[in-house]
């Protein structure tokens, strides 16, 4: 585990891209035992809602996806409506293509950061659409028996609406570990609003690693959750334990162990967590899947 202040650098690769200028081709972070890791970056001005979609290279499909939405000049973190598995118009109509992360609508000038994490072998795609209250409600979505959750997202209507976190759980079946589906908590300022959890789901059993960091009131940290050294990042999710409100998660993030001989960021999932000041103090959760 790994716990930083709000001061963290994004150590992301930067783009340079003119304010409205279309989402750039998916930067090719690295591979590791066969997982192959994809970046897209965007930067807007305002009014907009930027996006970026970072798609798989061909042959392989997209296991679990991360994300960032920053402040270029500050780095500081905003809201997201959207980090979810998306198809890119092949011959299928399977989500299986690429990882596309949406922001909220902007009044500043904003980033958004895609990360794709890439495999071989057949998964399966599974979304749940649900009509929810105002409020801050909980979807989740199975994989199914027989089927391990490798990554998964959420997505709500990006007004004024967004992802509070999202996370594999565990139904409570035998075995104890959080690989039957995905489930996300979102904020709904809206009424009429159907908002959507997916996972990835994959035959294999993948492990999973969790590290638990309790967050004063007024408080952002970053906290990490590494794979084995003989395993490597494929999907990744974070949770707070107590009341939502204003906190949230605001950066889910692949990383690299420096100390690793390779460059891609196969190691450790991370994620950014911020408590507001009239808010509890708060437990926050990271997950990183790892394939075996």
């Amino acid at each position: 585990m790994r716990g930083r202040s709000a001061a963290w650098s994004l150590g992301l690769v930067a783009i340079a891209m003119g304010s409205v200028a279309a989402t750039a081709p998916a930067i090719d972070l690295g591979s590791a035992g066969g997982v192959s890791y994809r970046l897209a970056e965007r930067e807007l001005d305002p009014p907009g809602t930027p996006k970026a979609t970072a798609k798989c290279p061909a042959g392989k499909h997209v296991s679990g996806g991360a994300f960032v939405v920053y402040e270029p000049e500050n780095t500081g973190t905003f809201d997201y409506s959207a980090s979810m598995p998306v198809d890119r118009g092949d011959a299928d109509s399977a989500p299986d293509d690429g990882w596309r992360v949406r922001a909220t609508p902007i009044d500043e000038p904003t980033g958004v950061a895609s990360t794709a994490m890439c495999a071989d072998g057949h998964s399966r795609y599974r979304d749940k659409q649900e009509p929810v209250d105002p409020g801050f409600p909980v979807l989740r979505v199975s994989c199914g028996q027989g089927w391990h959750v490798t990554g998964g997202g959420a997505s709500v209507s990006p007004d004024v609406n967004h992802v509070v976190w999202s996370h594999p759980y565990d139904s409570g079946d035998p075995g104890g570990l959080p690989d039957d589906g995905w489930r996300a908590m979102l904020y709904v300022d809206e009424l009429n609003q159907e908002p959507t959890v997916y996972a990835v789901c994959s035959r294999e059993q993948p492990a999973y690693r969790r590290e638990k960091e309790t967050l004063q009131p007024g408080n952002g940290e970053l906290n990490e959750a590494q794979c084995s050294s003989s395993s490597h990042l494929i999907g990744a999710g974070a949770s707070f334990t107590g009341p939502s409100s204003p906190s949230g998660i605001q950066r889910v993030a692949a990383d690299d162990d420096p100390g690793d001989p390779g460059e891609a960021p196969d190691d450790a999932a991370e994620a950014f967590g911020l408590v507001g000041n009239s808010s509890p103090a708060d437990e926050l959760t990271v997950f990183a899947i790892c394939a075996k």
